[in-house]
Order: C-alpha cells, then sequence, then structure tokens
C-alpha cells in the first residue's frame, strides 16, 4: 500500500535540512512566502496527500 511510503517521503521532506534551507531562500525571494514557515508547507503536504490518497480510495472502492 502507498500509505507506509507516504509517511517515509513526508518525514524525509519534513526531516530535510537541505529543503528548509532552500524554503529560507525562496522565502527572500519571495515577500509573500516570508511568513509561511516551512513546517506549515510540510503540513499542507501532507494535507494535500492524505486528500489525494482519500480520492483513490474512493475511486477504487467505486469500481470493484
Amino acid at each position: 500500500m502507498m500509505i507506509p511510503t507516504y509517511d517515509r517521503s513526508t518525514d524525509s521532506i519534513a526531516n530535510s535540512s537541505e529543503l528548509k534551507n532552500r524554503w529560507g531562500k525562496y522565502q527572500g525571494d519571495n515577500i509573500f512566502a516570508k511568513d509561511i514557515s516551512y513546517e506549515a508547507t510540510v503540513d499542507s503536504i501532507k494535507l494535500i496527500m492524505k486528500g489525494c490518497i482519500e480520492q483513490k480510495r474512493i475511486s477504487i472502492k467505486r469500481d470493484r
């Protein structure tokens, strides 16, 4: 199933110092992002992925 892979991937993203540093650079280059924390972006990724997984589950159930 996809969920264990999803959990590992989001944990990897959340704990990546490289991605966090890139986000900091992005914030510096884009004023609209300056007040959005890296943690908030990771939370958004998780929310979107949960929605995608739920839609896939619904689709699989419907097609059975």
